[in-house]
């Protein structure tokens, strides 16, 4: 929308749902959890008929970093706490959240990886952000905690990730596994190679629908907000890009 050339000189407000974030915090927890499991492994046994006993690193013994500390950021990370996970964050601009971590900007964007076992991506998609699940990410992430490598999931936008790169590096090792819910073209081709990979976990872009009696409400409210005079809220930032 924002690259839009026609695009008038007016506020845009972002639609935000307690329910939508629910629904993203349930794919975010569920995801982390089976990874953090070796789901994989214990599937490739099963199929094997093959009874091989391995117990994966306690939960205060996995990191799991959370790229993008808006509100579906933050309400994973929320989630994700009573779990015990160690619990780390990236963003933009620095945050200060109790019992986690935080990093942010350029210069925290390493030590932020080097750190982390399971990287999850709920950043915004901006200029600085397309391209980010590339193979230069995976390459600094914290290896070592997980039989098979570490893992990305990503349920932010497709245009966050090169899938020739996450095929790439579920083949080489360089990841472990990956959930992805979103890409860059959708629907997945039947031809991308991604569909073939054991490692990788594919959802058709279901982590967090938007209800539309929740919509119609949530719009109605900022209309009427408009119309008298009162600020509007959650207002799209146009040079950040959200």
């Amino acid at each position: 929308l924002l690259q839009h050339p026609n695009l008038p000189n007016l506020p845009i407000v972002r639609f935000v749902d307690e329910d939508l974030s629910q629904r993203m915090s349930d794919y975010v927890v569920a995801h982390v959890t089976m990874h953090h499991r070796q789901y994989t492994r214990f599937h490739r046994d099963q199929q094997a008929r093959r009874w091989s006993q391995y117990y994966p690193p306690a939960a205060s013994e996995t990191t799991v970093g959370i790229m993008g500390m808006g509100v579906l950021g933050q309400d994973a990370l929320r989630r994700l706490m009573p779990l015990g996970f160690s619990l780390t964050s990236w963003s933009r601009t620095p945050k200060a959240i109790e019992g986690v971590e935080c990093f942010a900007g350029e210069e925290g964007f390493e030590p932020f990886l080097n750190g982390t076992d399971i990287l999850v991506n709920l950043l915004p998609l901006t200029p600085d952000t397309t391209g980010i699940l590339n193979t230069e990410t995976f390459s600094k992430l914290r290896r070592g905690s997980f039989e098979g490598g570490p893992v990305i999931i990503n349920a932010a936008r497709g245009g966050h990730q090169r899938e020739a790169d996450i095929v790439k590096a579920l083949n080489d090792g360089t990841l472990g596994a990956a959930s992805l819910d979103v890409f860059e073209v959708e629907p997945l081709p039947p031809s991308s190679p991604l569909w073939d990979i054991e490692n990788c976990y594919i959802t058709p872009h279901i982590a967090a629908i938007s209800d539309e009696k929740s919509g119609v409400r949530y719009f109605t409210q900022v209309v009427e907000d408009h119309r008298a005079g009162r600020p509007l809220i959650n207002v799209v930032d146009r040079d950040r890009g959200y």
